[in-house]
């Protein structure tokens, strides 16, 4: 039987053009309602505990956090919605990052309405929706040795991204409510784990691998050298 249920649509991108149009797509698909629009990580999390969505549409560029890692928050804290990256990024670079986040499709800004709302139903119904390029991406990748990131926990990852951002311990302490003796022991593990030594080798990993989106500044790192 088919299901007829409606699908409650989140979305956050920092650019109202963006929400509005994402807005007039949406409403050309019965089954899809728009409950949720926001222009940044935190104002979507302070959101969801009061309003519910079933699928999250992600920009990678916002104001206050990495795209990417917001897709990983998502899958941890909120495992009932499911992301859907829609991103102006091309997905040759930025593809592969958001799947292994944990994102359930990747769909480029310059999609047409339709695809938008195909993609949407598609990952609302439990399926991952890969456009053919990207599918081309992940059957290659099969055949190659897996990336040394891929193997880091959820928390090793969330340091990583911060390391990667120019964040100190001190900084990354506070995001994540840790003791900053912990996230010590988080970067060295990380460290560890890709085979690194320094954070400009982190910023220079996590940027070759589309872990982030933005590299920092340099001077941005040079004050934490055992940070």
């Amino acid at each position: 039987m088919e299901d007829t249920s409606t699908v409650r649509v989140g979305i956050v991108d920092d650019h109202a053009i963006v929400r509005e149009g994402l807005a007039y797509v949406l409403e050309g698909a019965p089954r899809l309602e728009l409950v949720l629009a926001v222009s940044s990580q935190a104002e979507l999390l302070a959101a969801l505990p009061t309003t519910p969505i079933d699928v999250c549409l992600v920009d990678l560029s916002l104001p206050d956090a990495n795209g990417i890692e917001l897709v990983s928050v998502l899958r941890d804290r909120y495992p009932a919605v499911t992301p859907l990256v829609f991103t102006a990024h091309h997905e040759s670079v930025y593809g592969l990052p958001c799947l292994d986040a944990g994102a359930a499709g990747f769909v480029q800004k310059g999609a047409g309405g339709a695809d938008i709302r195909a993609a949407v139903e598609q990952v609302a119904a439990g399926h991952v929706y890969l456009s053919p390029a990207l599918a081309t991406l992940l059957v290659t990748r099969s055949a190659q040795p897996v990336a040394p990131h891929t193997h880091l926990s959820h928390r090793e990852m969330s340091v990583l991204v911060r390391l990667a951002n120019g964040l100190s311990n001190a900084q990354i302490s506070n995001e994540l409510s840790l003791d900053p003796r912990t996230v010590s022991t988080y970067r060295r593990r990380v460290l560890n784990k890709l085979g690194l030594s320094t954070n400009f080798d982190l910023v220079r990993y996590a940027t070759d691998h589309g872990i982030v989106v933005h590299a920092p500044r340099v001077d941005a790192l040079s004050t934490h050298p055992g940070a």
